[in-house]
């Protein structure tokens, strides 16, 4: 028959109330010949390590935690002051699979990652419910196929929906426009705006026409131009039946262009507009990259 002793010469003192001890020495409990529990003389206790340095400690092959029970166990860290930083960890309560949540008031779960050699921030949930990443950081879908094998990022790493105000912006003189509304959406690096703008006939109006107010520039890319859709050009002195919009690499206005025949085309000017309130009304939708 196996020896199943206890080895009580392992143990210094079990007692109750205050005993007195060495100083120095540790509770040590052994299986099979081998060390499995230690406690330090200074209350470390330690599983699989036999130097702990912590209330609790885990080592070698060890699992880490095991929590295990008929009715949905848990693991609950929770600070001395109640509902103040805890994070809780439950499994099957509520019919939820697994449920990790920090109990404290207006808390956020941040996930932190260790590359080289500094401690960042990876992603948190806010207390809202949100989920948040860096600046730069976001969802990473290459675990996808290309359409083409030649993806150049298949990071999402921002969205967001705004507003954005559309003005007729004269390269001599004057700003002009009034009731204009525009809004956005961009996803990743494409913008997707639309807008309404009209003159005021407040400023005197002369040179070269703009459109300003962009919530952002356009791509430094050679070659690439946005995609602009006129919905409708209504009250303008001159017949601007092949308008274009032009948005050129890395610029941040919207040049107004016509085709007046094919192969001649002119910005438009002060002359293409009519000085006066409510005129020159301009609808257009479209997209660009950033």
């Amino acid at each position: 028959m196996a020896d199943k002793s206890f080895g009580v010469r392992q143990i210094n003192m079990i007692g109750v109330g205050t005993p007195t001890v060495e100083s120095s020495t540790d509770l040590i409990v052994n299986t099979n010949g081998s060390e499995r529990v230690r406690i330090t003389s200074s209350g470390d206790v330690g599983i699989g390590t036999t130097n702990p340095t912590y209330s609790g400690a885990f080592g070698g092959s060890q699992k880490v935690l095991h929590i295990s029970g008929t009715t949905a166990p848990s693991l609950r860290i929770q600070s001395s002051t109640s509902n103040q930083g805890d994070l809780s960890i439950q499994a099957g309560n509520s019919g939820a699979d697994v449920q990790i949540s920090n109990m404290a008031t207006n808390g956020d779960i941040v996930f932190y990652t260790h590359p080289s050699g500094s401690i960042n921030e990876a992603a948190r949930f806010t207390d809202s419910g949100n989920l948040k990443f860096p600046s730069g950081q976001g969802i990473d879908f290459s675990a996808t196929s290309d359409g083409s094998g030649t993806a150049s990022s298949e990071l999402l790493d921002d969205y967001e929906e705004g507003t954005w105000t559309p003005v007729y912006s004269f390269a001599t003189s004057g700003d002009a426009q009034t009731n204009s509304v525009g809004s956005y959406v961009k996803v990743g690096s494409k913008v997707y705006l639309q807008c309404y703008i009209e003159t005021n006939g407040t400023n005197s109006l002369n040179g070269a026409v703009l459109i300003t107010g962009l919530p952002y520039p356009a791509a430094n890319v050679t070659n690439r131009r946005a995609a602009f859709t006129i919905a409708n050009a209504w009250n303008f002195p001159n017949s601007l039946a092949n308008l274009r919009l032009l948005l050129e690499p890395n610029a941040s206005a919207i040049k107004m262009m016509n085709n007046a025949t094919n192969g001649t085309e002119y910005r438009l000017t002060h002359t293409d507009f009519t000085a006066a309130a409510g005129v020159n009304t301009l609808f257009f939708s479209g997209s660009y990259t950033v």
